[in-house]
């Protein structure tokens, strides 16, 4: 274990040596200009996010010096089952034995056969158990064997080319906005523009292992419709754990039924009604998700994302197919009603439980990092949650506009989540690959089209090959999907700009600006392009 470590370090350190012999070059020079001062600002930065990769590959290391001492754990664990296997089959074999010696004495009562008979099928039990047991067990090893086995030369040596691609100087431009406000009036009367290098941040977490790797994943970005995704999970949560209260204790608390599942109470359920659906008190009505919303145009209108708009004034829908098409559609309608009708406190409370504290700087406020945390939390309600955990997937998984992660993927279903906003281009998702992982990746641009695309999809198929890294040849069985999404990544679909809005702390409400880009367009067009029949079509909100 301790070689394999030096050999990760040595990798690591060879790279970085390698890194740092070609950028310092750059500063040779007799005196430095302001061109060599960023240069070597950009060695610096890039030695230090080396650094980090070496403190991630030790990390690592040290898994999977852990997953070493679990596979000599487990193997012991074997061993004792095997001897109690060895136990329990030469007491199965006397009983035998003693039960037909008695059959054919004759000698004993029917009572004693009976017991002898009882503790043989009892012994079986056991017994068939125990061998189950060593069956798991024995896959387990096999797993554990199969990490300890991952090429992490040439997993640092990715992760270094990725790096290296970021460090570069072709990284789309951000527009950095300034108000001019006058003095006297405080009323803002102009706006500088300047472009500079945009942002960038990733983080990804393979599920199985728990290894993870992040770049600039603790900044605090502008999430736009991300966090519709975590405030959709944390909803449906607290309305299923409604649902089981409801289920299983009366109004004061007190539980329905025993240990062993009988009723405690005489007659009807007292929460349900005849047909057993859940009777909502006063105040409660708002977990019913059954019930029936009717879209009035004049009152509910909202410009930008979503299909709710174009529909037929009148039209009616379910709450629980409201929450669907914000995970689908990211419909601002829809997100409207929701959250008007449910609040922010749950979601702040649920946030902070989980170890989110950036909401702190407001609603659409997040860190990659974070919404890994949030990904994580929503995988495992979508694989455990037998009642809303398939809903929230399957929405996701067909969720729009797969520019960016599921493109890069495609056909591997990702249960992802888009936003789109002045200074926020992102997106994060469950990638379903026959090892599934997470990955965020959050950016401060805001104009969409082919050369931001590329860029970002360059991003997350590096971090694509590195996952495979760590698979190749790896025997785990895959987790089964049972639907597949029709995806539109391999096809070139119209552009359309859209503007999303959410609601952001308590009562204010922000706009976004989303816009779906064409995938493989040839021409890149800014928001304000005025639509035409080959190009993007622009909504706009003021």
């Amino acid at each position: 274990m301790q070689k394999k470590t030096a050999v990760i370090i040595i990798s690591v350190l060879c790279v970085a040596v390698s890194v740092l012999a070609v950028l310092s070059g750059w500063l040779y020079a007799a005196y430095e200009s302001p061109e060599e001062r960023a240069a070597k600002d950009k060695v610096l930065a890039l030695s230090s996010d080396l650094a980090d990769l070496s403190d991630d590959l030790n990390e690592a290391g040290d898994q999977i010096a852990a997953h070493v001492a679990s596979i000599e754990s487990l193997e012991a664990q074997i061993r004792d089952l095997n001897s109690d296997v060895s136990a329990k089959m030469a007491e199965i074999r006397k009983l035998e034995k003693d039960i037909e010696q008695l059959l054919e004495e004759g000698a004993s009562s029917d009572a004693y056969q009976q017991i002898l008979l009882e503790r043989l099928t009892a012994l079986r039990s056991e017994l068939e158990n125990t061998l189950l047991q060593i069956e798991t067990l024995n896959l387990l090893v096999e797993n554990y064997k199969n990490i300890t086995t991952l090429d992490f030369g040439l997993q640092a040596q990715k992760i270094s080319d990725l790096l290296l691609f970021l460090a570069q100087d072709n990284r789309p431009m951000h527009i950095n906005r300034t108000e001019i406000i006058d003095e006297e009036s405080g009323e803002v009367i102009d706006t500088v523009t300047e472009e500079v290098p945009s942002n960038i941040s990733f983080y990804y977490r393979d599920i199985a292992t728990g290894y993870t790797l992040s770049y600039n994943a603790e900044d605090v970005m502008l999430s736009a419709s991300v966090v519709k995704a975590p405030y959709i999970y944390i909803l449906l949560k607290n309305v299923y754990e409604f649902e089981q209260r409801k289920l299983n204790f009366d109004s004061e608390g007190n539980p329905l039924y025993d240990e062993d599942g009988k009723p405690l109470f005489e007659g009807d359920h007292p929460n349900l009604d005849k047909e057993g659906r859940i009777i909502y008190a006063e105040g409660e009505e708002k977990y019913d998700l059954s019930r029936a919303w009717t879209f009035d145009k004049e009152t509910m209108m909202i410009e930008g994302t979503g299909v709710i708009c174009n529909m037929e004034d009148g039209t009616k829908l379910t709450y629980l197919e409201l929450i669907e098409y914000v995970l689908k559609y990211s419909d601002n309608i829809a997100f409207n009603e929701i959250s008007s009708l449910f609040g922010y406190y749950d979601y702040y409370m649920g946030a902070r439980a989980l170890g989110v504290n950036a909401i702190s700087n407001g609603f659409l406020k997040l860190s990659a990092e974070e919404c890994g945390i949030f990904l994580m939390a929503i995988y495992d309600f979508m694989e455990t949650n037998e009642k809303y955990g398939p809903i929230m997937k399957q929405a996701m998984i067909d969720s729009n506009y797969p520019v960016l992660i599921p493109y890069c993927v495609s056909p591997t279903p990702v249960a992802h989540k888009y936003g789109w906003d002045v200074d926020a281009y992102n997106d994060m998702g469950i990638v379903y690959d026959e090892y599934p992982y997470i990955l965020v990746i959050m950016t401060d641009l805001d104009t969409g089209g082919t050369t931001v695309n590329r860029y970002v999809q360059s991003v997350v198929r590096m971090i694509h090959s590195i996952h495979e890294t760590f698979y190749e040849g790896a025997p785990w069985p895959p987790i089964e999907i049972e639907t597949e999404p029709e995806t539109e990544a391999e096809t070139e679909a119209e552009t359309e700009i859209e503007t999303d809005t959410d609601a952001d702390t308590e009562a204010e409400t922000e706009i976004e600006t989303e816009t779906e880009s064409e995938t493989e367009a040839e021409t890149e067009t800014e928001p304000e392009t005025e639509p035409d029949t080959e190009s993007e079509t622009t909504e706009t909100t003021e």
